[in-house]
C-alpha cells in the first residue's frame, strides 16, 4: 500500500510475498505455450516487485466494511433506470437524451443484467433481427467477469456488425444467449460512488444518505432521472467501481484520497482486503492466460523441498539471516559435478568446444549461479544441432547483451528526439559478431591461408558502414520481465536469462 508520503506500507510485512513463474512468450517456448483458465495463471509485471496486489471484491459485506472503516457513505446504487427525462422521449433522434443507448450511433456502452428467472418463451423483444444478433453476439463473447453485470460496446458504425437503424432508441430489451436471458439496464446501475460530499449539501436530512447499511443506495422513485443525470457528473459523488468488480486497495484509497491515514488503510485491508493474483484482477478479464516455460523446464515437485541451504544477506528480505555463501564458487562446482557423472560425454565435450567459441564472462552477475548456467545450457542443448541456432540463441541472451553492450541500445533518431544530440547505437557487438564468431577479419582461402588484393595486402570482410549498419539492428533490445522460480540474488525487474 502506499501512504501519502509515496512511501510502502506492508500490511502484512512481506515483501517476498508472491512472483508469478510464468514466462513471456518466444521463439523458443511458443510451441509449447498453452492457454490457462486457472485461478493461479499470471502474468509478470514488469513494474512492480510483486505479481499479487492486495484488492477488494465490492459486494454487500465489504461495502459495510468499507463504510465502517473509511467513515464515507460508499454506496452501490440501485433502482436507476431509463424514463423520459434522461432517453428524450420518443422523438426521432432523441435531442435531449443524457444517455447513450444500446443501439444509437457508434459504439455506445450498455449494461446488462442477468435474468435467469427468464426462459426463451418469456425473454423476447421487438428488435429488428440484425439488432438481436449484434447484441446477442457482443453479450456471448464478453470477457466481463463480473457476476453481476456485464457490460459490452455495440459497434453500430459497422453496418455488418452494429443494430439496424429503426432501433436506435431501444432500451430495456430482453435478449437470449447460449447462457440464458440478459436485461438491459440503466448504464450506471450498480455503479459504486462516494456520496460523502453530497450528504452534507443533501436537500432534506444527510440520514438519507448517510443511513444505508448494506452498502447498498435504493435510488427513490420519486426522484426522475435526470436528476442522477447530472449529479453523477457534479464533484459531488465519486465514481469508484462497479458492484461485484475487484479494485487494488492501493488505487481504491487514492481515488477516495484515504491513503493519508494508515489506520484507515490497515482496517480496510485487513477487513475486506484479500492478496490476489494481479491479471485476475484488471487485465484478464476471463480471456484467460499464456502460460509459458524455459527449455526442458520441469514441473515443481511438491514432496521435495522448497528452499536451498544456503541463506544470504539481504537488506531488502524480511525476516533473512546472515551466512556464508561462495555463491561465485557454486556454478562452477555444479558444472563440474555435471560434467563428470554425464552420460552423453561427446554431448559434453561438444558443448564446452562451443563454449570456449562464443563465451560469455561471469562480470554480469557473477554470484549468480542459475543465469550463468542456463547460457551452457544452449551448448549442451544444441551440441550436436546448427551454429545458426546457437548463434541466434546467444544473440537473444541477455548475458551476451550485457557483455556486449547492446541491452537497451536505441536508435540515433531516438536519442536525438529524446535528447537532442546525436548518438549513435552501440557497435560492441555489431562488430564483435562478425570477428569473433562468424566471417573473422579477413577473408580467407580454401585451406584457410588470407586472401590477398593484387599489392599482397590481406582483404577485410567488413568495414565500418557493415559495422554501422549491423548496429541498427541490435537497438531496442529489452529484457523480459523477471520471474519467481529463477535465482534472483538481488532483487531486479527484468530476467537476465530468459530471451530478449
Amino acid at each position: 500500500l502506499k501512504n501519502g508520503t509515496d512511501a510502502d506500507y506492508f500490511v502484512f510485512n512481506d515483501k517476498n510475498i508472491a512472483l508469478c513463474s510464468n514466462e513471456e512468450p518466444n521463439f523458443l517456448n511458443f510451441d509449447n505455450c498453452k492457454l490457462s483458465y486457472e485461478e493461479n495463471a499470471c502474468v509478470s509485471d514488469r513494474n512492480s516487485f510483486v505479481d499479487v496486489s492486495l484488492a477488494i471484491t465490492f459486494n454487500e459485506d465489504s461495502l459495510a466494511q468499507v463504510k465502517i472503516a473509511s467513515n464515507r457513505s460508499i454506496y452501490a446504487v440501485s433502482n436507476l433506470r431509463y424514463d423520459g427525462t434522461n432517453t428524450g422521449g420518443t422523438t426521432t433522434d432523441a435531442p435531449e437524451a443524457y444517455l447513450q443507448l444500446p443501439c444509437m450511433d457508434r459504439h455506445p456502452r450498455s449494461r446488462w443484467i442477468p435474468r435467469s428467472d427468464l426462459d426463451a418463451s418469456s425473454c423476447s423483444n421487438t428488435l429488428q433481427a440484425s439488432s438481436v444478433a449484434a447484441l446477442k453476439h457482443a453479450l456471448e463473447v464478453s470477457n466481463d467477469e463480473n457476476p453481476f453485470l456485464r457490460d459490452i460496446i455495440s459497434w453500430n458504425n459497422r453496418d455488418e456488425e452494429g443494430c439496424a437503424a429503426e432501433d436506435k432508441l431501444a432500451f430495456g430489451m430482453l435478449i437470449m444467449t447460449s447462457e440464458g436471458c440478459w436485461e438491459n439496464v440503466h448504464p450506471n446501475y450498480m455503479g459504486v460512488y462516494d456520496f460523502t460530499n453530497y450528504a452534507g449539501i443533501h436537500p432534506s436530512s444527510p440520514s438519507n444518505i448517510t443511513g444505508f447499511v448494506d452498502g447498498i443506495l435504493v435510488y427513490p422513485d420519486i426522484h426522475p432521472m435526470n436528476y442522477w443525470e447530472d449529479l453523477k457528473y457534479s464533484s459531488e459523488i465519486t465514481y469508484v467501481t462497479r458492484y461485484g468488480d475487484k479494485e487494488i486497495v492501493d488505487r481504491f484509497a487514492d481515488t477516495l484520497e484515504l491513503d493519508d491515514d494508515p489506520a484507515v488503510l490497515v482496517a480496510i485491508a485487513q477487513n475486506t482486503g484479500k492478496i490476489m493474483v494481479k491479471n485476475k484482477i484488471h487485465t484478464s478479464r476471463g480471456s484467460g492466460v499464456l502460460v509459458c516455460g524455459s527449455p526442458n523446464e520441469v514441473a515443481s515437485d511438491p514432496l521435495e523441498d522448497d528452499y536451498f541451504d544456503v541463506v544470504h544477506q539481504d537488506s531488502d528480505c524480511v525476516g533473512c539471516l546472515d551466512a556464508y555463501g561462495d555463491y561465485f564458487a557454486q556454478k562452477q562446482s555444479v558444472w563440474t559435478m555435471t560434467l563428470l557423472g554425464a552420460e552423453d560425454q561427446l554431448c559434453q565435450k561438444m558443448a564446452w568446444a562451443l563454449y570456449e567459441l562464443i563465451n560469455t564472462g561471469t562480470a554480469t552477475n557473477p554470484h549468480n549461479t542459475e543465469s550463468n548456467l542456463y547460457v551452457y545450457d544452449t551448448y549442451t542443448r544444441n551440441c550436436f544441432g546448427n551454429y545458426f541456432d546457437i548463434m541466434k540463441e546467444m544473440m537473444f541472451s541477455p548475458k551476451m547483451a550485457e557483455q556486449f553492450n547492446f541491452a537497451m541500445s536505441s536508435s540515433q533518431r531516438f536519442q536525438f528526439v529524446l535528447k537532442n544530440t546525436t548518438i549513435y547505437p552501440d557497435e560492441n557487438y555489431a562488430r564483435e559478431i562478425m570477428q569473433l564468431y562468424t566471417i573473422g577479419l579477413h577473408q580467407l582461402n580454401d585451406d584457410g591461408t588470407p586472401k590477398r588484393d593484387e599489392h599482397g595486402r590481406v582483404i577485410r570482410t567488413y568495414n565500418n558502414e557493415d559495422i554501422l549498419s549491423n548496429a541498427r539492428i541490435f537497438t531496442g533490445w529489452d529484457y523480459t520481465a523477471r520471474r519467481g522460480n529463477s535465482e534472483v540474488l538481488f532483487r531486479s525487474h527484468k530476467s537476465r536469462m530468459e530471451p530478449m
